[in-house]
């Protein structure tokens, strides 16, 4: 008799029914997931809610119906609750990288009676012993997974229970996602990305850069990626065959002011509108602000353009594509050894990459939904900006005489917009480069007023010159007191690119809103 037809008529015998009625938790219904996943194995991640996480497990060749199959199930990391969610790409190189599916989801419940489903079935994955039900769209009835520890100190067997959802038929071979109806090779952004159906349109001028939200700290998510936050001037490059065009979100020309930048982008080979910074970087790869703030007088470090992002190409809007279509597309069309860069990033990892940046030095990072579109001239919640330090921008609004040994300039007297009007932010003394107290104190003077620019008097610890406040200036700082004002802040650099009227108040935004 055939292996084939021995199965065909062959009857599983019915696992008893628990006595009772199965209850779920009181507290809320728990979900399970299963994703299929073509990394360099395509393999099954079988994923159930517990205690707010998800416990997983890899399963090489998939779930099986057929009670009489045991199937290896290797116990992975905890994943974050908000992967149950996840179908998409995630980038080579990173954890976990390759194509991802939703290939099954739903409730799923002990099989025991019970008032704390969580409890219950935490208390079995301790013993190394987990029965329960799953209401999926493809897995249903009664499974098991049982440790198996003379195989591996992670193996754990999934085993089908013999209940009327048993069966012999493979049901791998329904290889589509529940959600979107692709397969595993069909889904992400793994094929050539074809322009040419994007929008026709003429070449925009002097575009408004998307912008995004400050937010409290950094976290996981797969539906996510991570990049470099560059401490440098914010950059659009637009380029139409003839001419390039550098400039700021304010409309200031770069051009003229980085000549080198400008050329490099001569040499993208089609006309395109770039999003990106331009830097002053050390031999590590690390920006840093001053460096750039006197590149044309005092040249430090390397003058680089950071690409993160494409507008347009050849007469086509591009601002539609989802985020890493776009990145993509960007990465193809930068020539090698060139003075304009790739801003590469990772996928789903942001706590490590975030620890990262902060034991490097950096400003920070940058979170970006991946398939975000590009929102021309709004500040958006698809990108969030997660800084190693507080950083503020403020407006010089007077400073004070110095005293002692130090020279030209004791304390800047800063603040921000507040509806309208100008709020004390408090006194910024240090990190002001010795090089730049006497010319920084002439630009101050030739804005010297006799009456204060502020809401409300602040009161300096010295001589005074109050200014129209039109200079703009970074500063990192610990924290913001009670009073509204800046504990420990540190001078990092003059901001020509932005406007004083637009600087307000930053402060960190909740990742999720209700």
């Amino acid at each position: 008799m055939a292996l084939n037809d021995y199965h065909k008529k062959r009857k599983f015998k019915q696992t008893p029914e628990p006595k009772g009625k199965v209850k779920h938790s009181k507290s809320k219904k728990l979900e399970f997931v299963v994703q299929k996943h073509q990394a360099n194995q395509l393999h099954y991640d079988l994923r159930l809610e517990m205690n707010g996480v998800l416990k997983s497990w890899a399963v090489p060749k998939g779930p099986s119906l057929d009670p009489h199959v045991r199937h290896l199930a290797v116990k992975v990391e905890d994943h974050p609750f908000e992967y149950r969610k996840f179908e998409g790409m995630i980038p080579e190189g990173n954890y976990g990288g390759g194509n991802v599916i939703i290939w099954d989801s739903g409730a799923y419940e002990p099989r025991v009676e019970t008032d704390d489903s969580e409890k219950t079935l935490l208390a079995e994955l301790k013993k190394g012993h987990i029965t329960f039900i799953l209401h999926g769209q493809k897995l249903k009835g009664e499974f098991a997974l049982i440790r198996s520890e003379h195989i591996g100190k992670n193996n754990w067997l999934l085993i089908k229970k013999g209940d009327k959802y048993a069966a012999t038929r493979d049901v791998t071979k329904e290889n589509t996602s529940v959600v979107s109806g692709k397969t595993v090779e069909e889904i992400g952004d793994g094929e050539d990305v074809d322009i040419k159906k994007a929008p026709g349109v003429a070449m925009p001028s002097h575009v408004k850069p998307m912008l995004a939200t400050l937010t409290e700290a950094a976290f996981d998510d797969p539906n996510w990626i991570y990049e470099i936050k560059w401490d440098g001037y914010r950059t659009l490059a637009a380029w139409d065959g003839k001419r390039v065009d550098l400039y700021s979100r304010n409309g200031l020309d770069f051009s003229k002011k980085y000549p080198a930048i400008a050329e490099a982008v001569r040499s993208i080979k089609p006309r395109v509108v770039l999003d990106g910074e331009i830097v002053a970087a050390d031999k590590s790869g690390r920006s840093h602000f001053g460096w750039l703030q006197n590149y044309g007088t005092a040249p430090q470090g390397e003058l680089l353009y950071y690409a993160f992002d494409i507008l347009w190409c050849d007469g086509r809007d591009l601002v539609g594509l989802p985020l890493l279509q776009r990145k993509k597309v960007l990465q193809s069309l930068i020539p090698q050894q060139s003075l304009i860069r790739y801003s590469d990033h990772v996928g789903a990892k942001g706590k490590a990459f975030f620890a990262a940046a902060k034991r490097k030095s950096l400003e920070g990072i940058m979170a970006k939904l991946a398939n975000s579109t590009y929102q021309v001239g709004k500040r958006s919640r698809d990108w969030l900006k997660i800084k190693t330090h507080m950083r503020q921008e403020v407006v010089i609004g007077g400073f004070t005489e110095p005293k002692g040994s130090r020279q030209f300039i004791g304390a800047l007297i800063v603040g921000v917009y507040e509806k309208g009007k100008l709020v004390y932010a408090g006194h910024v003394g240090g990190g002001i480069p010795p090089n730049q107290l006497e010319p920084l104190r002439k630009k101050l003077l030739s804005l010297e007023r006799k009456v204060f620019p502020f809401a409300a008097e602040p009161k300096p610890n010295g001589e005074v010159h109050w200014v129209a406040p039109k200079l703009v200036c970074e500063i990192k700082f610990g924290e913001w007191t009670s009073e509204g004002q800046m504990r420990q802040p540190i001078f990092v650099g003059l901001r020509n690119d932005k406007p004083a009227k637009a600087v307000k108040r930053e402060l960190p935004k909740r990742r999720y809103f209700e």
